[in-house]
């Protein structure tokens, strides 16, 4: 073979060396790439699976409160009817009509005494209702709990939202509910709308009042929650 022969051999097999490193660092950036959608996917993935473990446990504590109070709710109502029938027994007395009273014979009306003025009778007034307030301090210790509890950030928009809450005489919340004055609630502003709805219904109130005294009441509660709440 001649000198020059060999020569253009020499550079057809250094261009075949290029292109395969060529090809090898680009297959290279593909699997780097892959790789990190990868990670990405399985970061998501986790966050996600955090979030439904959170929610369900939260919704199990829900039941399980809810059936605490229903059972004590049970055992007051039948203590009261045992109460009730017991004072009705006692109450089972013979009644008597007593004797018609007759008047002393010198007993007698003067021809022109004066007619006493009818009395009026009394009027009930209607003291005014007072709602149910929420302490801000409660609340924002409850939230903070619940924040933690998430594990992530959650990225939710500015948001103002409104909840139905029922509130007993001794300042605890029985039930909190989203009202139907809101908007449609996806993803993070929908994780958001449950982790409040739990934190509302472990924060304390200064009960609700009807003539002064302290009452169950259910009211409406809305406020406006500032972009990534749990930042």
């Amino acid at each position: 073979m001649s000198s020059s022969s060999r020569g253009v051999l020499s550079r057809i097999t250094l261009s075949k060396g290029e292109l395969l490193s060529n090809i090898l660092f680009i297959a290279l950036l593909i699997a780097v790439f892959n790789l990190e959608r990868i990670i990405e996917e399985k970061e998501e993935l986790e966050e996600i699976n955090k979030f439904v473990a959170l929610s369900a446990d939260m919704e199990i504590q829900d039941l399980n409160e809810e059936n605490q109070r229903l059972l004590t709710d049970i055992k007051n109502l039948k203590s009261i009817i045992d109460s009730m029938e017991k004072m009705a027994d006692d109450k089972k007395i013979p009644v008597t009509t007593p004797a018609p009273v007759t008047p002393p014979a010198s007993t007698k009306v003067a021809a022109n005494q004066p007619t006493p003025a009818p009395v009026d009778e009394p009027i009930d007034v209607q003291l005014d209702r007072t709602e149910p307030i929420l302490e801000n301090k409660s609340f924002l210790e409850h939230a903070l709990i619940q924040c933690n509890r998430q594990g992530s950030l959650i990225r939710n928009e500015k948001i103002s939202l409104e909840f139905i809450i029922f509130v007993n005489k001794n300042g605890k919340a029985s039930n909190v509910q989203l009202s139907d004055n809101n908007p449609e609630l996806r993803g993070a502003d929908l994780r958001l709308s449950k982790l409040l709805k739990y934190a509302l219904r472990k924060s304390s109130y200064k009960p609700g009042s009807k003539n002064n005294d302290t009452v169950s009441m259910s009211y409406k509660l809305r406020r406006t929650y500032g972009k990534n709440f749990c930042g």
